[in-house]
């Protein structure tokens, strides 16, 4: 992006392909809104052994949001908030917006795209091409399989907006406090599961949930506050009688 000369940035990683015409698609978008700032379309995931068109966007209610408002996206910083939507291969943006947005965060390994999105979405208008403008190649090394890493990922982001950003909504503040309680809830759960009770409680209580009463969300928190320190007194149980097993087998005058 630093070394960007022309009018507009747009980006291709090395496993995905653009489709026939799609920046001369998004280019007809931006000579008929010219205050627009960044286009975007649909994207549709294919592997070698199987390629479909199935889009990657998967929320009907913000899909037909993006078709009804498509030159004129108001609501997408919210939206944003809800669902990381925007597929990266399939944006074209104004290159004179670096000026007010910025570059990547290149701290961050992944949603790097959202935290950029977010802050572009402050400052830039925004506009959807409702049409499949990239395919994504899915493989075992795609960042996207990383679930824990992502959502973690996602959780600085948000973390970010609520701190870092004053002023904001009632509205965008409930939607940020629900999608990060709904974080903590899916990586305590995937914890629980593996049974790491510890690490589990600690996103059950990181954040409480929208409503007072979530008879799921209570159960887990009490659950992993107790089996962490069940499961830490058996391990140190083990532990002693496997000093004990050894101490048996191989006498000290023996050692």
């Amino acid at each position: 992006m630093k070394e960007a000369k022309g009018d507009y940035i747009a980006f291709l990683d090395s496993d995905d392909i653009w489709v026939k015409d799609k920046t001369k698609i998004q280019i007809d978008f931006f000579n008929k809104h010219p205050s627009v700032d960044f286009v975007f379309g649909d994207m549709a995931n294919f592997t070698k052994d199987e390629d479909n068109d199935m889009p990657e966007i998967k929320s009907l209610e913000i899909h037909d949001y993006l078709v009804a408002h498509s030159s004129n996206l108001d609501r997408i910083f919210d939206c944003l908030i809800v669902e990381n939507f925007i597929p990266t291969p399939t944006v074209l943006f104004k290159r004179s917006c670096i000026s007010r947005v910025g570059f990547f965060d290149e701290k961050l390994r992944i949603a790097e795209d959202l935290d950029f999105w977010l802050r572009a979405a402050r400052s830039c208008r925004f506009g959807f091409i409702n049409a499949t403008l990239a395919r994504r190649r899915r493989h075992p090394d795609n960042l996207i399989n990383d679930w824990i890493s992502m959502n973690l990922a996602h959780l600085e982001v948000l973390r970010r907006v609520k701190v870092g950003i004053p002023n904001l909504s009632p509205k965008t503040q409930q939607l940020l406090r629900n999608k990060i309680f709904r974080i903590h809830y899916d990586l305590g759960s995937s914890y629980f599961k593996k049974g790491d009770f510890s690490t589990a409680w600690s996103h059950f209580i990181s954040m409480t949930p929208p409503k007072l009463i979530h008879f799921k969300w209570l159960v887990k928190l009490i659950c992993s506050f107790f089996l962490q320190y069940f499961v830490s007194r058996r391990s140190c149980v083990v532990s002693t009688n496997e000093i004990k097993i050894y101490h048996n087998v191989y006498p000290k005058d023996k050692l």
